[in-house]
Formats: structure tokens, sequence, C-alpha cells
């Protein structure tokens, strides 16, 4: 059908003329990652959204190569230049996906799990299921990717598992991020007065406000009564 080869081959173009950014992309990204040790992480991490950033970062690489690579039919008439840029992303991921991990963890460790920081969580596990995948493909495979369809395949499927998982009562993220918060009260990684109360009732969703109101009613044990004092606050305001 006339049509729709002339449809085909639009797209086909315009994924051409996206993947002219490899060659500006790919460079960056070796340039940020080739300063780190010598600028060290910790202006990295005091930005606040390092890995917002880094998967921000790996979600444009992902973007490009599979523009570049379509459908893996052109090949044999593809500049070397972009093939070797592609081939390098491949790669690239990998560092991003590391420190965008550490700087996850860096967070919790910090300040717990939010709903934010849980689907972070889910990012980071479907972009490692991808920069795993498009590696080994790299490795087996060498410049010309073949496998990359299988990757992405994968990775679509945890991608599924992981949204379905957040929209049940198993990995709800505000369930979650409640449950965290308390065992961070409870054993004392954040005391009474600093607890942020207004954040479980913000971003708790039911399971937040539930909990304020048995921490309003609490009674016994360590910093019952500013515990108390807190939640009734948040509650009330």
């Amino acid at each position: 059908d006339a049509r729709f080869a002339t449809i085909r081959g639009a797209i086909r173009l315009l994924l051409g003329l996206v993947s002219l950014l490899l060659l500006v992309v790919v460079p960056i990204v070796l340039a940020f990652l080739a300063a780190l040790p010598f600028t060290g992480l910790a202006a990295l991490w005091k930005t606040g959204h390092a890995t917002a950033g880094l998967i921000a970062a790996s979600i444009v690489l992902l973007t490009l190569i599979n523009c570049h690579f379509q459908a893996g039919d052109l090949e044999p008439g593809r500049s070397k230049l972009f093939v070797w840029a592609r081939y390098g992303a491949a790669f690239t991921l990998v560092p991003l996906l590391a420190l965008a991990a550490t700087g996850l963890s860096l967070r919790v460790a910090q300040y717990g799990w939010t709903p934010a920081r849980i689907v972070g969580l889910g990012c980071l596990i479907v972009l490692a299921c991808h920069t795993l995948g498009y590696a080994l493909v790299a490795i087996r495979h060498g410049l010309g990717l073949r496998g990359l369809a299988t990757a992405n395949a994968w990775a679509a499927f945890a991608a599924i598992a992981i949204a379905l998982a957040f929209l049940s009562p198993i990995a709800d993220p505000a369930r979650l991020f409640v449950a965290d918060q308390l065992r961070r009260l409870e054993r004392g990684a954040v005391t009474a007065e600093d607890f942020d109360y207004y954040a479980l009732r913000a971003e708790g969703a039911g399971y937040g406000w539930a909990a304020l109101e048995r921490m309003r009613d609490r009674r016994d044990g360590p910093d019952a009564s500013e515990i108390a004092k807190g939640a009734k606050r948040a509650l009330e305001n």
C-alpha cells in the first residue's frame, strides 16, 4: 500500500533525524562521567535531584539508541560514526544506572522512603532491565546490537509488572511510605519533634490519615505525648 509506505518512510525519516542527537548527547554524557573522578560526587548529590536527572539522561540515551536502531534492518547503509556512538551509548547506561541507584539509596538512608522515591525505585528496576539487556546485547552481538528488541520486550514486561504492583495494595507507594516512616520513628531514626506528620497526611493517602489517627490516640511508649500532639496538629490543619 502506497500510503502505508509513505507513512513508514516519514516515521523512519523522523526517527533518523532524532538519532542525529547521538553525536551530541553521547559525548556530553561521556564527558560528565569522565569528570566525576576529579570533581567528586558530593556536588552531584547536593543538587537534590541527582537520581531524577540520571534517570532522565538514561531515558534520553535509550530513546536515541532505539531511534537509530529502529527495526534493525537498515544496518548495511548506516554511518559507522553513528553506529559506534550507539554502541558506546549502550555501555554508558551502566554507570548512569549505578550512580542513580547510589543516589536513591543515599536519600533513603537519610530520609526514608517517600512515594516519589518508591516510584523512582520502580523506574530504576525497569532501567536496570534495559541497561543490563543492552550491555549483554552489545557484548554478544557487537556493533549490530541484534537482540535489542528482545531486551526491550523483557523490560516492557518488567514495567507492566511493576505498574500493576503499584496499583495493588501489595506495593502501593502510599502504604509503603507510611509504613517506612513509622518504622523510622519507632526505631529512633527520626525524633518525634522532627517527624514530618504533615507528609503522612499529604502523601500517605488513606494510610497516612489512619496512621495519624492512631498516633493522635497514642498514650504509651516513648514520646507518646509529643507524637500525639504532632499527629493532632496534622489532622486539624
